[in-house]
């Protein structure tokens, strides 16, 4: 089994910048503000357990690193649900760089089942594609495709074949980004951001 096989919705986005450049931005938004708390420590998965939670009514946490396998890369693991789309957003327009955010759900019988991914070109959202079902299935893209799309996927009849989780991980492979592995998931010198009031 995969790392990632063990929990029903799963999502990160990765950022090509420096764990130094990010950190900068962070600090710049955040230190000014006594509800954040930002400390260094080892990256554990102790988000959530299956999935996050539902709502935002949790204190948001965040984690960034640098994964073994792609140095050129800063990932970030939230516990929120939409992995906190809207820092992602922050990130990639302070520092204009190039990101990706993935949304994977591998029980598609859940009712907010989606896959999706979402990609910023020199900080603007270049593009966006999902399949999610509210409450049919639908099928969604906007933007030009990319290099690592396999476009004939999404001519599939079944909407929810479109984009699958299976399809999203060859995705981050192309990207270099071994998710499915465990080691790619261990780094001893990870930012965590987290609110605390």
């Amino acid at each position: 089994m995969n790392f990632i096989e063990n929990f029903e919705v799963f999502g990160f986005t990765c950022f090509r910048a420096t764990i130094n450049e990010i950190e900068e931005v962070l600090k710049d938004k955040f230190d000014a503000n006594v509800k954040y708390e930002m400390k260094k420590k080892s990256f554990l998965f102790d988000l959530y357990l299956k999935r996050p939670p539902k709502g935002g009514a949790h204190l948001i946490k965040a984690y960034f690193f640098v994964p073994g396998s792609n140095s050129s890369m800063v990932v970030m693991v939230t516990n929120y649900n939409d992995e906190w789309q809207t820092l992602a957003n922050y990130i990639a327009n302070e520092l204009k760089l190039d990101a990706f955010s993935f949304h994977m759900t591998s029980d598609l019988n859940i009712s907010d089942a989606r896959n999706s991914f979402t990609h910023w070109a020199n900080g603007n959202k270049a593009r966006v594609v999902y399949a999610m079902k509210d409450p049919k299935w639908i099928f969604h893209e906007e933007g030009d495709p990319l290099w690592l799309e396999n476009i004939e996927f999404y001519k599939r009849k079944i909407i929810k074949d479109r984009l699958n989780h299976n399809i999203l991980i060859s995705y981050c492979e192309k990207l270099n980004l071994n998710i499915t592995e465990k080691s790619f998931w261990k780094n001893n010198d990870a930012i965590l951001l987290e609110k605390i009031a």
